[in-house]
């Protein structure tokens, strides 16, 4: 699922998921670092806590973590381009990780008919 959203973030950020997940301080690395761990915030804060996030995103600590949804959160209430960015990052999240699961169910059922036959 990580993969599905770094794949996500740097496609729409054109900044690679090694950047991404790496230590870099410019700016539009460090904004898509921030987009990818407020979308992985959003999409798993029913199942992974801000650390286990922080863990998954090159490592980073939950303080990290708060912050970079909080900055996201900030962007979205005054930007246009975050609002559009955000909505754009969940939407195709989404969808992708729909298909896989998709993907994923339809190999189980085909792996218990033939565990029957």
């Amino acid at each position: 699922m990580i993969r599905i959203l770094l794949k996500v973030v740097s496609e729409l950020t054109h900044v690679s998921a090694s950047d991404i997940l790496g230590q870099s301080r410019f700016r539009h690395i460090v904004q898509a670092r921030h987009l990818a761990i407020w979308l992985a915030c959003v999409a798993l804060e029913k199942t992974h806590s801000a650390s286990a996030v922080g863990h998954f995103i090159g490592g980073r600590d939950h303080t990290t973590v708060l912050y970079a949804r909080a900055k996201v959160e900030h962007l979205r209430a005054t930007d246009p381009h975050w609002q559009k960015l955000t909505a754009e990052a969940l939407q195709i999240f989404s969808a992708r990780r729909a298909a896989q699961r998709e993907r994923l169910m339809a190999a189980c059922h085909r792996l218990a008919e033939e565990l029957r036959a």
